[in-house]
């Protein structure tokens, strides 16, 4: 994976007014928890890049981002073959990923195409599969420290999860890649693509 940060492309001001005026009213009227942000103060970005050969990464292990909000546009190119992101979620609407045993766990996969963006609330549990063919370029936007209409800033509790939970999602996306599991991502709450 390349951790180029926008920064040092000069980039920062274009993604910024482009989180203002196109992404927040989509994560404000998607995700009701963030329904009163008017502004994510910290916002880190960074260009990631995975290909089939080569010291790039191939794929990355099961994990938690530091945010409130991240937003994931894949650049592309076409022709990529892999490389989709992997949600873990829990068969039983009710039971939280902090609290689901082993079997009430599943893997829904959502397949990244060139110029699409998908965003999610941060504790989402997530990985990327194996890339299989070409490569997949995409920008990640970690959007923390929500500011409400009145200046108060919200910090979001992060999700903690104990070893053996990690171990049993690590253990789902292992066997997913062997093709012993799958799963869609379709109406998946705190995801919209």
């Amino acid at each position: 994976m390349y951790d180029v940060q926008m920064e040092d492309l000069a980039l920062s001001g274009v993604l910024r007014q482009a989180l203002t005026h196109r992404l927040l009213p989509i994560i404000r009227a998607a995700l009701p928890q963030f329904s009163n942000v008017v502004a994510f103060e910290d916002v880190y970005a960074k260009i990631v890049k995975y290909t089939a050969i080569g010291e790039a990464d191939r794929d990355w292990p099961v994990h938690i981002d530091e945010s409130d909000v991240t937003v994931n546009l894949c650049l592309g190119p076409e022709g990529f073959e892999g490389s989709d992101l992997q949600i873990v979620t829990t068969s039983t609407p009710d039971v939280s990923i902090g609290t689901a045993a082993v079997g009430e766990l599943s893997l829904c996969t959502y397949r990244h195409r060139p110029m699409r963006a998908l965003f999610h609330v941060g504790t989402l549990p997530h990985g990327v599969s194996l890339l299989r063919s070409g490569e997949r370029v995409s920008i990640i936007m970690l959007l923390n420290r929500a500011r409400l209409a009145d200046g108060a800033v919200v910090v979001s509790k992060k999700l903690e999860l104990s070893p053996a939970e990690w171990d049993a999602m690590l253990a789902l996306q292992d066997a997913t890649a062997r093709g012993s599991a799958s799963g869609s991502c379709g109406g998946l709450p705190g995801m919209v693509a």
